[in-house]
């Protein structure tokens, strides 16, 4: 396959801080090398990155397609770029605090239908019923829930605070997708 760098998709590198400038550069150096025909010694020696690892750079994370319609390009090669949506793959553990139920949510709109979209449909309902979310949204509403009802203040799992009737474990994984 032929690769044009010319058509990727840009970053302006100067907005990123320095220590994630300093990585996003040195992938960009190992992916020109890379398409170049350097060795693997050599692409270590000159980026500080393995063969393997700009292969799976390339394939996995600059060709992969981008929502605006292109390919991510050099945007693929920002460091803490999340190119694929977080999937759940263990089973759902959910201790008595809410932890372990990362991803919980999107698997219930995976298994039904149609969920999702009600369910963003109602979110400006939910903003009506909480004035206070329109101003600092859902996850507002959670971490400020969080701090009101996380094991060190003594709050016991499954009890509401007053004022707040959702358990944080709900908050979060509402903020989670209604903050999207």
């Amino acid at each position: 396959m032929e690769i044009n760098l010319t058509t990727w998709p840009t970053v302006h590198e100067q907005a990123l801080a320095e220590p994630q400038r300093a990585n996003f550069l040195a992938r960009v150096r190992a992916v020109r090398l890379y398409l170049n025909g350097a060795d693997g010694k050599e692409i270590q020696a000159k980026a500080g990155i393995s063969r393997g690892q700009v292969y799976r750079l390339i394939t996995e994370r600059c060709l992969a397609p981008h929502p605006d319609g292109r390919i991510y390009g050099w945007r693929g090669l920002l460091p803490l770029q999340r190119i694929r949506p977080y999937t759940r793959t263990a089973p759902l553990v959910v201790n008595p605090w809410g932890g372990g139920a990362a991803g919980a949510l999107q698997a219930l709109f995976q298994s039904a239908a149609g969920l999702e979209a009600e369910f963003r449909q109602q979110i400006p309902y939910i903003e009506a019923f909480f004035p206070c979310l329109a101003a600092g949204g859902f996850h507002r509403l959670a971490t400020h829930h969080r701090k009101l009802t996380g094991p060190e203040t003594g709050h016991q799992p499954g009890a509401e605070s007053d004022g707040h009737p959702f358990p944080a474990r709900v908050c979060a994984g509402v903020a989670g997708h209604a903050d999207r």
